[in-house]
Formats: structure tokens, sequence, C-alpha cells
């Protein structure tokens, strides 16, 4: 290898490490995602070792809130009948992830919970959190026998929570979080230890209350638990204290909704799971010692740097499938290293090494592969050019015609043949070297009229062009070259079509002239023999081409494959762009705000149950993510109306799925998925709209959207109406079967629910 390769590798390799220190959003996507796969494989190799036994969760979830009959927030007596009860059962900590902040409409309750506070015998945690509108902490008269913990959390980019505050310093206080509270109350750390967990890594101020926080720190939570891996019971069970014996003694309980209503639903790298889960992730970490705090930004870079000699090297010695090999050996070597470091309480960013690695991969192994393309491409210019005379050789030429006439150039139909009359006298008294010259000079010339030129034979020369030509002028250009060294330009034209076999066509033109005592013979295209038209079979002309087809077979199938990844690429800019404009779209409306990714979510839950194939899974999820593009189209003045529409308006909205059809009809890439979009609001019973289909004549795609989008509507409120509870639209979307929705979807629907414990009552 030499030094310019070199140099050009190590600043490759330099450009590679940025994703360590910056953020790129598809890399960093990237990056994201396999971290998430390492926690998977973190939690399935530890789940058996986790002892979960000493936390208990009350869920507040859609059964409590339809036994209970009550509205959201439900009455503080009952959270002080269940600490009453808790207190009775010798429960050690007691956490509460709820606001009690402000007071309470009935002044009894407040009075009746402070008063189950005073009398506990064991530990109470609050919950309390800021925003841009300041601290929401619980009434003072709740704090005199309990403390508070704030329960923010930190989402990453993409929307998953990743890390957890622990310590925050304010204006006039400073806190840990609940979860750092409730682990210590229960096992009585002392504060060196509480310092010690929360000395993770230091942060800027989040965005939310930055003037009003001084310090900040984070660290990584190492999810160790889902829901169904701790004891459960809900709030109805315990007031009315439907429990086993023993069941809260010297327990952790936690206090926290789970049902939809209360919106506090997450995505972590374990899926989706209500907030209460992450804050039992944090308390596990700490009592398991499994806290995941960063490793200094050295030891990544140090792996980085090792991986890309690595590679460097097997770039450079290596086969590529040889060396691609490896690499994939190394990158798993880092995988099985980081669930290693990660049971010693370490997080290593493995997703932002690996990523830097890849980076380095593809942009050495493009660069290797321009260089050879180059070479290639210098190899090929020699083999289908004549070394002479510098024009095509006839057979390429050929292919060119053919090529051409599956492509835009479809225009390219007169063919010219020009006769060097004295040509071969002349040649015999020259040497090469004037023979080059002088053909130097002729293909320059030639050049200027058109850029398709060949070589039939040593005193004959044939070209295309696209438009008719003119031809006096072209024997002109060629005079001023040749006619002193004693040579007479002849020459033919004919108009032919893309099905005219060139070789042919060539030899017919070449033996009028032979016949003409004419300088300029121009021919219709009439006036060609009829034989002349029935082009050669492809198999044909690729016999004739094999001895240079064999040598170009690599390189052609090389340049056909980086087009297609191109033409991937390019699709999903176009996706991403067009979905992007939906998103700022309803983010005008703080009540459409993320409708349409929860509907995306929600199809790709449904899917999930009908065992789909991958494509068709990624076109309902396309589909789902673009199900609201035509909205771009109807006025602000209907769109975001505040109140009921009228049947006009009504109508106008209607119109959307029509406009999204529209809008993407000329992008065909989306081809596959327009009908989805269009008929998403089709029903069942054939009653929807735009074209009253019904059953299976709804695509599959749009009867799932039509599932997913109803459950979010129903459960999203309006400035018109209250969000459902999970409950009452799984009643609605019950009622809906046979008629709105299909009921087999449906029926797949509910059971998703209950599988991503959205749906959590029996």
């Amino acid at each position: 290898m030499n030094k310019k390769r070199y140099t050009i590798l190590a600043l490759i390799s330099l450009v590679s490490i940025l994703p360590l220190f910056l953020s790129f959003p598809y890399l960093s996507r990237l990056s994201l995602s396999l971290d998430d796969f390492s926690s998977q494989i973190f939690y399935y190799l530890n789940k058996k070792s986790i002892d979960a036994n000493n936390i208990v969760l009350v869920a507040i979830d859609d059964y409590s809130f339809k036994e209970i009959g009550q509205s959201w927030p439900i009455r503080r007596s009952l959270y002080a009948k269940a600490l009453n009860i808790l207190n009775g059962q010798n429960a050690k900590v007691v956490g509460f992830d709820l606001i009690f902040e402000g007071e309470s409409p009935l002044k009894e309750d407040d009075e009746s919970f402070a008063s189950a506070i005073k009398d506990f015998k064991g530990k109470i945690i609050l919950g309390y959190f800021w925003d841009k509108s300041g601290l929401h902490l619980p009434r003072k008269k709740f704090l005199q026998y309990a403390v508070h913990g704030f329960i923010n959390s930190i989402n990453d980019f993409d929307g998953t929570e990743r890390k957890c505050i622990s310590y925050v310093k304010f204006d006039d206080f400073s806190d840990v979080s609940f979860a750092i509270k409730i682990a210590s109350a229960y096992k009585n750390y002392s504060q060196e230890l509480i310092r010690s967990i929360v000395s993770g890594q230091k942060t800027d101020p989040l965005d939310l209350r930055e003037e009003g926080i001084k310090e900040q720190y984070v660290f990584n939570v190492n999810y160790l638990i889902k829901p169904n891996d701790i004891k459960t019971i809900s709030l109805y069970d315990l007031i009315n204290e439907n429990f086993p014996a023993g069941f809260f003694k010297d327990k952790i309980v936690l206090v926290g909704p789970t049902l939809g209503i209360a919106h506090d639903i997450h995505r972590t790298p374990l899926g989706v799971m209500p907030g209460v889960f992450i804050h039992i992730n944090v308390i596990t970490d700490i009592m398991e010692a499994k806290l995941a705090r960063p490793v200094s930004v050295i030891i990544p870079l140090l792996l980085v740097i090792v991986i890309l000699v690595a590679t460097l090297y097997m770039l450079s010695f290596f086969t590529f499938l040889r060396g691609i090999f490896l690499y994939f050996g190394i990158v798993l070597g880092m995988f099985w290293l980081n669930i290693a470091v990660k049971s010693f309480g370490w997080y290593l960013p493995l997703g932002s090494i690996i990523v830097c690695s890849l980076v380095f991969v593809a942009l050495g192994s493009f660069y290797n592969y321009a260089i050879s393309v180059a070479f290639l491409m210098q190899i090929k210019n020699k083999l289908i050019r004549d070394p002479l005379t510098n024009l095509f050789n006839i057979r390429y030429f050929s292919e060119r015609l053919y090529l051409d006439s599956k492509g835009i150039f479809r225009k390219r139909k007169y063919l010219i043949v020009l006769f060097l009359d004295g040509y071969k006298a002349y040649s015999k008294a020259q040497n090469f070297e004037q023979l080059k010259n002088t053909w130097g000079r002729i293909s320059g010339s030639l050049f200027s009229v058109s850029n398709l030129w060949a070589r039939y034979a040593d005193d004959i020369v044939v070209g295309l062009m696209r438009r008719s030509p003119d031809l006096t002028y072209i024997k002109e250009v060629l005079n001023e070259t040749v006619s002193e060294k004693g040579i007479k330009v002849k020459m033919a034209a004919a108009n032919i079509s893309v099905d005219t076999d060139i070789l042919k066509a060539s030899e017919f033109l070449v033996s009028e002239i032979h016949k003409s005592s004419e300088d300029i013979i121009s021919l219709a295209y009439k006036h060609l023999p009829k034989e002349i038209h029935h082009k050669a079979k492809y198999e044909k002309r690729l016999y004739s081409l094999c001895l240079d087809a064999e040598d170009k077979n690599a390189e052609l199938l090389n340049l056909i494959g980086q087009l297609k990844n191109e033409e991937r690429k390019t699709k999903e800019a176009y996706f991403e762009l067009i979905a992007s404009l939906v998103t700022a779209l309803e983010s005008k409306d703080p009540y459409t705000k993320g409708h349409t990714q929860r509907v995306c979510n929600y199809s790709l839950m449904l899917t999930q149950k009908l065992n789909l194939s991958l494509e068709e899974k990624e076109r309902i999820r396309k589909a789902a993510l673009l199900h609201d593009l035509g909205k771009i189209g109807i006025p602000d003045s209907v769109l975001h109306k505040k109140g009921q529409l009228t049947d006009e308006e009504f109508s106008i909205i209607k119109e959307h799925e029509i406009l999204s059809a529209k809008i993407l009809e000329p992008i065909k890439e989306f081809k596959d998925i327009i009908p989805y979009i269009l008929y998403h609001h089709e029903n069942f019973d054939g009653s929807g709209y735009p074209h009253g289909l019904a059953a299976d004549f709804i695509p599959l795609g749009a009867r799932v959207i039509a599932v997913a989008d109803m459950f979010d509507a129903l459960t999203t409120g309006r400035s018109y109406k209250s969000a459902f509870s999970v409950e009452e639209s799984v009643n609605e979307i019950e009622k809906a079967k046979g008629k709105k929705l299909d009921p087999v979807l449906a029926d797949k629907f509910i059971e998703a629910l209950r599988d991503f414990h959205i749906l959590t009552s029996i």
C-alpha cells in the first residue's frame, strides 16, 4: 500500500471517530438500537438471578379505575385507606409515584391522607416534578411525616428512556431522585453511599427549568425488570384487602398509575412500559449493585482505535469476504465485552463504538472500491476503443445503440457511414505515430459533431446522431483534415429505428457508397432493406460480444449494486421528508401531536399478532406514518377547529385520504402503500369513505391502520371531548366489530393490548 493510500485511510479513520463525540441522526439511532439490543440480552442473561421479591407494585390500573368509579385523579381518601392497610401489613417503605399538589376538593380527603401518613410506622416517599412553570411539590402538610423525591426522567432524541436523573441542585435546595430515596430508605444507606450512587455523569441542566437548576447528574439505567417480573396488585384489590397474608410485610410498596388515561407510558430498551416500572428498575439497579456508571471516554476511544487498526489491517491484507467475517468476529467480541462490563456496574457505549467501526468499514471499503472502479474504467476504455483511432470498436458501438434504445436516449436515429477513399494507400506510406496523429485530428473533428463513432474497417467509420445530420458540414470539417493527405471523404446517412441491425445497416450503406458516384448519399427509412430492421436477438449479440463482456461483467454487476443502494437511500430520503411534513403538521395542534407515531406503534403491535412478512410490516409502518399526509391540504380553520365540525367541514376533512393519494401518486416508491392510506377510513360493513368498500375488498393494511387510528382517537382527548380510558376504548372497539372494524383484527388488537400491558384488567 502506497503512502498516499495510507494517508487517505488515516483521514477516513479520523472521520470515523466523530460519531463517538458528535450526534448524527441516522448513526445515533443505529448506535442506540445496538445499545438497546445489548440491554435486552443483558436482561435475559440476568433474569433468573435478580431478586425482585422485596418490591410490590400497587397498580392504579383500568380495572381499579372502573371499579372505584371515580374521575381522574382518584380521591386522596382512597390512598389514605390503602396506606392504613399497608401500615397494618407492616410494609417497610411506601413510595407514591403520584403528585399530591394543591388541596383536594374535599378538605376531609387531605385530612385523612395526612393522618394516614402520620400514623404510618415505616417510611413514605412522595413524588414531585418540575417543568417550565416551576416545581410541583406535595402539600407541606403531607411532608411533615414523609419525604419527597423527584420523578423527572430523560428521553433520548428517539423518545426512549435510557437514563435516570440521580441528583439535581436547585436555587435553594438539592435533592436525589424518587427511586434513590426509596432504595436508601429500605436499605438504610449512609449519606456517603448515597453520594457515591449519585456521582454519575454530570450534564447540562434540562431546558424545562434551566434557570432554576444549578447542577444535574444522570446515570444509565440497567433494565433488569419487566412488568411481568414484579409482584403486582390492583389498588381496588388492596383497598378491599383481597391479597394473601404477609404479601406486604417488610416490602417496598410502590403506588403508581398503569392505566392509559394517566398518559404515563414510556418507551424503554425493553419495550413500552408504565413510568412506575422505570423507578422499579432504578431501585433494583441500586439494590442489586448493577448501576451502569459511564466509563471514562478514554476507554471507548482506545477500543475504537484498536478496532480501526484491526479493520485497516483486514482491508489491506485480506479478501473482502474474509475481512468482513473477521470484522464481525471483532464486533461479536465487543458485544460480549459490553455484557461483561455491565455485570460489573459500568456502562460502555457499545453502539457508538460499533458505529465508528462501521463508518470506517463503509468509507474504507468505498475508497478501495473507488480505486478498483477507476482502474477498471481505465481497462474498459482501453478495451472498447480502437488503440489507433481512439474510436469505439464496432461491437461496443452496436451494444450502445441497444442500451440507448432501452433508456432515455431513444431519439438517436441517424446512422452515418464515412468512407475515407484513399486512406489505405496513405496508410501504407506512414508509420504508426504518423497515423495516430492523423487519426487524432480525424477523431477530434468527428467528436465535435457527435460523441458516438466507431471504426467499422480500416477506411470506414460509422456514427450515430439524434438529429438529422448536416452532411455537407461534416464533409467540410473532415476535408480540412484529410484533403491534404490525398484522402477523399464520401458519406452516406440513413434514418434508422431502434430495431435496426447496425452491422447490416452499415454494410448496406457501404455498398451504396461504392455503387454511387455521389460524395453524399442520404436515404430515408423506407429505402432500407426490410431484413435490416430485424435486429439480432440479444443472445446472439451477447455471443458476439462475449470476448469483451467477460472482462467487464464483474464491474457492471458492482455498478448495478451501487445504483440499487443509491436508489434505496433515495426512497428512504423521500419517505423521511414526507413523514417530517406530517409531524410538522401535527405539532401545530396539541391534541394531534404524536398521533401519527402512536398509530404507527399500535399498527405494528397488531402486525405482530398477525405474523405478517417483514415486507408487509414495513409497508404498513410507512402507510401508518403517512396516513394523514393529505391534511396538509385541509384549511387550518377546519383542521384545528375547537369543537364539533359541521357537515360541510367534515366533508372537507373526508377529502384528506384522496389528497394523500394524489400527493404520493407521482412517486413510484410509494405505489404499494397508497391503497392502505386511501382506504383506511373505509368501514368493514361498507359504510365508510371514500369509495364504500367492504370486508376483504378493503386492503389488509388499511384495515390494520383503521383499528389503530380508532384506538388512538378514543384514548386521546380533544377540545370537545375527554379521552376514554383503555378499558372504555376496548369496549368501543368491541361495539365496532363487523361495523367499522374487521372483527378478526379487532380481537387480535385487544390481545395485543394485553400482551403489551396497555390493557391490564382481566
